[in-house]
């Protein structure tokens, strides 16, 4: 089974992101074109062109926890953050409401703070 990091340097974030969000857990077929897929309608032909070049035509076994549910989401939020990105840019990009992402950033200064005590 591919992993999500694996999707993620394949397609980018807000690709990966989306295909996982919309077909994680399942099977897809990589088509042998770029265009004229109902992948193409997910990611864009250049989502799937990468697809190809990264994986090969053929079936691919796409995770599931990484962006599905509310846990899965949280997780990704704050790498998100921990790598840098703005509230706005991890909001947009996990379809979250920006308080919901404000808050994850507080969780993540909160853990910091702890562990600097100690």
């Amino acid at each position: 089974m591919t992993t999500a990091d694996q999707l993620i340097d394949c397609l980018g974030e807000i690709a990966a992101t989306r295909l996982l969000s919309l077909r994680g857990g399942t099977r897809i077929e990589i088509p042998q074109r770029p265009t004229g897929s109902s992948l193409s309608e997910i990611i864009g032909a250049d989502g799937v062109g990468r697809l190809i070049e990264g994986f090969g035509p053929g079936r691919l076994q796409l995770p599931t926890g990484h962006c599905r549910g509310s846990g899965g989401r949280r997780r990704q939020a704050k790498r998100m953050l921990r790598e840098g990105r703005s509230i706005r840019d991890v909001a947009l990009a996990l379809d979250l409401h920006m308080r919901t992402v404000e808050r994850f950033a507080s969780e993540i200064r909160d853990d910091r703070q702890i562990d600097m005590e100690f």
